[in-house]
């Protein structure tokens, strides 16, 4: 047996979407809700065609408290959380994950470029309200932020409407495995869909006159390839430009409280809607310009100078930002496109 998920199954023909509907990203701070909430739509999805004894089993196995609290700390994980006036209604779970050992029918099961919809489930009360599909958007961009092609689920064969539902947002049956819940081995079909790779945006430029000088924003600057950007510091070897997400910037920020500007991390760029994490070696394409990633930059002492913590809360899912050197010469600017070259086999 695998250890994949059984997405989704508790969804409904789609309706419009009400305005007041948001969907966030889950922290720490999320994993009692969605322990609750997990138990819960699993239960509504599932306890009428199978046996109470089978649910207990299966439902504390996978939704306790610490294992929540252990997916929603994993590296290469997001959780989701769609919510209608601020009440939590739906959510999903990715993560990267290759398709099962034992599914078949299907081929290149070992991709590096697969990320598994591990559950996507709607709370009863707001079925018909839209969320599926306002949730189902937010999983393709975050599927294809944590750097996937294709995006794969395990479905239940019986239920004909999450089927239905994954068909129509592009999914395609591809093979099958099976599934344990308790002590019922079912069957899961596997479906799946490409995904559009993503493309950020260039939100912020600093640049740094002097070591340990202050960080002056620009709108534009000018990279030079084996050098850096020009007026900067830092020029020549590896560390010719630090990159840093406004996404990751604001999760630590609401994590601890605080409002600091992101220029306090010392970077010099700073993007939006593209995920650095596990992206050494790949090609980061900004504007006309190519830098490729060397490593995380690790965050020093003078995070924990702007705000007590702040070092060790930077530490884990490179949280710190990446660090480049410039492959191509050319003039970037704020609001430039920003994404990943297609990685290239070994």
């Amino acid at each position: 047996m695998t250890s994949a998920g059984k997405a989704g199954d508790g969804v409904v023909e789609p309706g419009a979407a009400p305005s007041r509907v948001a969907v966030r990203r889950g922290t720490a701070a999320d994993a009692a809700m969605l322990a609750a909430l997990g138990a819960r739509t699993f239960h509504q999805t599932f306890a009428a065609a199978n046996s109470e004894a089978d649910m207990a089993a299966y439902t504390a196995a996978a939704y306790g408290e610490e294992q929540q609290r252990a997916e929603l700390h994993a590296r290469n994980a997001t959780y989701l959380i769609a919510e209608i006036d601020g009440k939590p209604a739906a959510y999903a779970y990715v993560r990267t994950a290759g398709f099962p050992e034992d599914a078949a029918g299907i081929e290149h099961r070992g991709s590096r470029c697969a990320v598994e919809l591990v559950r996507f489930y709607v709370d009863a009360p707001f079925h018909g309200q839209g969320l599926a599909r306002s949730l189902m958007d937010a999983v393709l961009a975050g599927a294809a932020r944590l750097g996937g092609e294709t995006l794969w689920l395990g479905v239940w064969e019986r239920n004909a409407r999450a089927i239905r539902f994954y068909e129509k947002c592009g999914f395609r049956d591809i093979g099958s495995h099976p599934f344990l819940l308790g002590t019922d081995l079912q069957q899961d079909r596997i479906m799946a869909r490409e995904l559009a790779p993503p493309t950020g945006r260039l939100e912020a430029i600093w640049i740094k006159r002097m070591k340990r000088g202050p960080m002056d924003p620009a709108n534009e600057a000018r990279l030079v390839a084996g050098r850096g950007i020009v007026g900067n510091a830092n020029q020549g070897g590896k560390r010719q430009v630090t990159v840093i997400e406004r996404e990751v910037w604001e999760r630590l920020m609401r994590e601890m409280g605080a409002e600091l500007p992101p220029s306090r991390r010392r970077a010099n760029l700073m993007i939006s809607g593209v995920s650095l994490e596990g992206k050494r070696g790949r090609v980061l394409r900004i504007g006309s310009c190519r830098v490729r990633i060397y490593n995380e930059t690790r965050p020093c002492e003078q995070m924990d100078d702007a705000l007590p913590g702040l070092q060790a809360a930077m530490l884990p899912h490179w949280g710190g930002g990446a660090f480049g050197e410039v492959l191509e010469d050319g003039a970037i600017k704020l609001g430039d496109a920003v994404s990943f070259e297609p990685e290239q086999d070994a």
